[in-house]
């Protein structure tokens, strides 16, 4: 966990508050992890841990995010880079009409520990979902829009 080291005097029970809730919840997280590395059934798709390996890496629990984006590349990354595999289709609509959203945060999760066998992965597909104005799409039926959130990161 990382510790603030330079605390303006006001602030300094504030701060220490908010370390000390952050430090709880890291710990509930880890908490949750299976041994295989997992946070759920492989069937319950990328919305149970997307942004997991991201919070774990800036928690310094670097170990705990290996572990994760192994089982992540043995149980959901498709050949062409999407954290969605067709099988493994994720239970809230949302990452299946916006897929740049939960591919981007894994990515950059991937990016933040090393993982770059997973990210380069992961990026490859990301570019397969940008449009002529350099954005990211989502879906609305059939139809593609620019999709704010991914296209911010990209």
């Amino acid at each position: 966990m990382v510790t603030i080291t330079t605390k303006p005097a006001s602030l300094a029970p504030l701060l220490d508050q908010m370390q000390t809730a952050a430090g709880r919840g890291v710990a509930w997280i880890l908490a949750q992890q299976r041994a295989d590395g997992s946070f759920c059934d492989p069937d319950a798709g990328v919305g149970a841990y997307y942004k997991v390996p991201s919070t774990l890496a800036v928690a310094g629990e670097w170990r705990a995010a290996h572990r994760l984006l192994q089982w992540v590349a043995e149980h959901h990354l498709t050949a062409s880079g999407d954290f969605r595999a067709p099988e493994r289709k994720a239970q809230e609509p949302i990452h299946e009409s916006w897929p740049a959203y939960a591919n981007a945060w894994l990515i950059q999760g991937a990016q933040r520990v090393g993982r770059w066998d997973i990210a380069r992965q992961g990026m490859a597909f990301l570019q397969t979902l940008q449009l002529p104005s350099g954005g990211y799409y989502a879906l609305d039926g059939d139809t593609q829009f620019l999709e704010p959130v991914g296209t911010s990161w990209g």
